[in-house]
């Protein structure tokens, strides 16, 4: 891949639906899948079903970027943490009245949900709530509240629930333990079953479980937990010194790895082969996560941790 182009002064990325949205106090820009927005100090967003809503810091405002129709904005106290997606459109805080409240993103209008959950994790109308060794579950729909304990699992004291990965085949829920213990829990039958013994940090796509564990690229069976596609990384590391953090993002065509430190790499595989593909190179640093990181359109777009952002195309 070759670098297309650099931007500095951007702050956050947004992949919606129509292209990338970049945070920057730069001008407004506007190409091919890609929108610059100006904002004077970026707070926090949130990807909305058919639209992006973010926040300035210090101002509870909410910003409205809809799929179709003009950008507006909601005059009041909001918070869009803990925001989650409905059938009917994104619920977020109301802070004086501490409750959840439905955005009309068509219209603007607003719908008191009447109450605030704060989940780890959403799958309408579930709201999952992580603690240390249990999982809160809360039916919207129903108004049903379930506890699943998983201190059973526990290997010692030091043990926690790390991680919600995901909802495989719309009823076993994933969950990784600080351990690395892989656990999938069925929603309906309240089964536990345990999956792998020992695990990386996974990404669910098109119900296949990706993982990087000990410098290797897998892909594991749900089933049965066995690793079914390994491609160990340490050639990478000779030749590149590249390290990955076992963090990584997952897309129809490929899976991108990203590195430890400086210079800031990412290594670029073919999901189906497990082929390596290419890697890139730049001298910020990739920050802890994976939202600085998309792929659309056949360009790939990472944000460093100096707030550059780098587009490379094929």
């Amino acid at each position: 891949m070759r670098e297309h182009k650099v931007t500095n002064d951007v702050h956050w990325l947004e992949n919606s639906n129509q292209g990338i949205i970049a945070f920057s106090k730069n001008g407004r820009e506007e190409e091919d899948h890609f929108l610059q927005i100006r904002v004077s100090e970026f707070f926090m967003s949130f990807k909305a079903d058919q639209a992006i809503l973010y926040q300035e810091k210090n101002r509870s405002d909410l910003h409205i970027i809809p799929e179709l129709g003009e950008p507006y904005v909601l005059q009041g106290e909001f918070s869009l943490y803990g925001a989650f997606n409905t059938e009917n459109g994104p619920a977020v805080i109301n802070v004086p009245e501490k409750k959840y409240f439905l955005v009309n993103l068509a219209s603007g209008e607003l719908n008191d949900l009447g109450f605030l959950y704060s989940p780890s994790f959403c799958n309408y109308p579930l709201l999952f709530q992580k603690k240390k060794s249990t999982i809160d579950i809360y039916n919207i729909d129903h108004d049903v509240r379930t506890t699943i304990d998983i201190k059973p699992f526990f290997r010692d004291l030091d043990d926690r629930i790390d991680e919600i990965i995901g909802l495989h085949q719309e009823e076993w829920l994933l969950i990784r333990l600080k351990s690395g213990l892989l656990l999938k829990w069925n929603i309906q039958s309240v089964e536990t079953k345990v999956i792998r013994q020992l695990i990386g940090r996974c990404v669910l796509f098109n119900e296949q479980l990706y993982s990087v564990t000990n410098n290797i690229l897998e892909k594991i069976n749900l089933e049965s937990g066995q690793i079914v596609q390994p491609k160990n990384l340490d050639g990478l590391a000779k030749k590149y010194n590249f390290h990955p953090t076992g963090r990584h993002k997952v897309y129809d065509d490929y899976i991108f790895i990203m590195s430890a430190g400086k210079p800031g790499m990412v290594t670029i595989f073919e999901r189906s082969s497990f082929s390596f593909k290419d890697l890139i190179s730049f001298s910020g640093q990739i920050p802890v996560g994976t939202e600085h990181l998309h792929w659309k359109n056949d360009k790939l777009y990472v944000l460093d941790g100096g707030n550059t952002l780098h587009i490379y195309e094929q």
